[in-house]
């Protein structure tokens, strides 16, 4: 009716047929259904999925996009409905009493409530909603305090619901797109939330995908075409980078370049592992040095994630490092490259404002883990006396040491660093030494591994002290 009539439907006409969708799709949750567990969905829940990419909003009534998607986000993983909807379902249509009611199915989203929900942008962690099925991984914050229970659809529904919700949103007016947002990325971030429990599953690594595609099509976006009051658009960007944040904070701390429990076949590692790489791809090149208004304490939060993954080397003790799976530290180590890369200079061209800010965001965090990395190197070797340390440590140091040698930083970056004045004087005078001006806070480190037991780390110890010495101009003159 509504493909072949969409002129005559009017605003109410459509939140009706949003209601009797919602009836139609949790009326096809069947708790036991054995084929769902073998990769079969029951008829109904195929029509469905056929039906939806039918219901998009016409150019009469485009504001109901928001409406449309919020509906569909509500039969994913621990996504939230509003307890008023709940409460007009259960009284017009006699779910909790038995009676059948559906053709009453005045359910219905209200023009109140959505006129209240538009204007309020609204978040999705409200108070008044029905409480969902919770991952045991996620924390108990995230979820709100409410009474009615709903069971969660089978992941294979998930799993074929998510493109859906994806190309929908992708077509979705700006301003609508906008309002939207946050609750999509949210959304995503529980379904992929689910590797730590599921890692053999297929919903997280869809919903991965989805989450970078979300993020390289609409995170960049020309406010020109967004016609929102300017308080709502910097209130819901504002919440799109909390919810950006968010995810990347448990998804990458929770899930990623840890010894999971998955004993799959090694081309299954290698694809999981290029999944993991993929995320820190878009991280690196969408948000943390792309042009993007990102607030400072979001790229602090993301730069202090990525430290996070590091630091997980360091803190397992000697006689467990052997025991990580090699692909761990490889992610620890791609962390790490990540954070040297944000601080690397090269020529002025190439230096736009947010390279500059990102850079004095990371810088001190940086040169803080790679002190704690060298100092542990050292203790280490001085408690294991004679004996090899673990490839891990080694590797991971001459890592630091090398991209160090490597690493020049623009000279605004090394203003933030916590030097003596003197030497801050020194940097503004000398291109060398403000380049080099990391090193300075290192060099008492350099003077403890110089007596390391490793040929390897003496030798590059010793490169990065010569060009300590030539930051401070004291090269040996003929």
């Amino acid at each position: 009716m509504y493909v072949q009539a969409q002129s005559m439907f009017d605003t109410d006409m459509y939140l009706q047929l949003l209601g009797a969708i919602h009836l139609v799709v949790k009326g096809s949750k069947v708790p036991s259904d054995l084929d769902t567990e073998i990769g079969i969905l029951p008829p109904l829940q195929r029509t469905i999925l056929d039906i939806i990419p039918l219901l998009r909003p016409s150019d009469s009534f485009s504001s109901e996009w928001y409406l449309l998607l919020r509906e569909l986000l509500f039969f994913l993983l621990s996504s939230e409905v509003p307890a008023e909807r709940s409460k007009n379902e259960e009284s017009n249509t006699g779910i909790n009493n038995g009676q059948g009611g559906a053709a009453n199915s005045s359910f219905i989203l209200t023009k109140d409530y959505q006129i209240k929900s538009k204007n309020d942008v609204p978040d999705v962690s409200v108070s008044t909603c029905i409480e969902v099925v919770q991952p045991p991984s996620m924390p108990s914050s995230e979820v709100s305090s409410c009474d009615t229970p709903i069971c969660s659809w089978n992941h294979l529904f998930m799993e074929k619901l998510i493109p859906v919700i994806v190309e929908l949103f992708l077509e979705a007016p700006p301003s609508e797109k906008c309002s939207i947002f946050p609750e999509v990325i949210k959304a995503l971030g529980r379904c992929m939330n689910t590797r730590r429990d599921n890692p053999k599953g297929s919903l997280w690594r869809l919903a991965v995908e989805s989450f970078n595609r979300v993020l390289i099509h609409d995170l960049m976006v020309d406010t020109n075409n967004i016609k929102l009051d300017a308080h709502m658009y910097r209130h819901a960007r504002t919440r799109i980078w909390k919810e950006i944040a968010d995810v990347y904070d448990i998804f990458l701390i929770g899930s990623c370049g840890r010894a999971l429990s998955f004993d799959g076949t090694l081309e299954a590692l290698k694809a999981d592992e290029m999944i993991e790489m993929n995320v820190l791809n878009v991280l690196s090149d969408m948000i943390l040095e792309a042009q993007t208004d990102a607030p400072v304490e979001i790229l602090q939060r993301l730069v202090s994630t990525l430290d996070l993954c590091v630091s997980r080397t360091g803190c397992l003790p000697i006689d467990r490092l052997e025991l990580m799976p090699s692909h761990c530290s490889r992610f620890s180590l791609s962390c790490l490259e990540m954070m040297f890369s944000l601080c690397r200079f090269s020529f002025e061209d190439d230096w736009p404002p947010a390279r500059s800010t990102i850079s004095t965001v990371s810088i001190n965090i940086l040169i803080k883990r790679c002190e704690i990395i060298l100092k542990q190197f050292l203790s280490d070797e001085n408690d294991l006396g004679d004996l090899p340390l673990p490839a891990v440590r080694t590797n991971e140091t001459i890592f630091v040491l090398q991209a160090l040698a490597r690493l020049h930083i623009h000279s605004e970056t090394a203003f933030v660093l916590s030097l003596p004045a003197h030497l801050k004087e020194t940097i503004k005078t000398s291109e060398a030494c403000a380049s080099n001006a990391h090193l300075l806070i290192l060099f008492p480190s350099f003077c403890e591994l110089v007596v390391s037991r490793e040929a390897r780390v003496r030798e590059l110890v010793q490169v990065l002290l010569r060009l300590v010495a030539g930051a401070l101009d004291l090269q040996v003159r003929s």
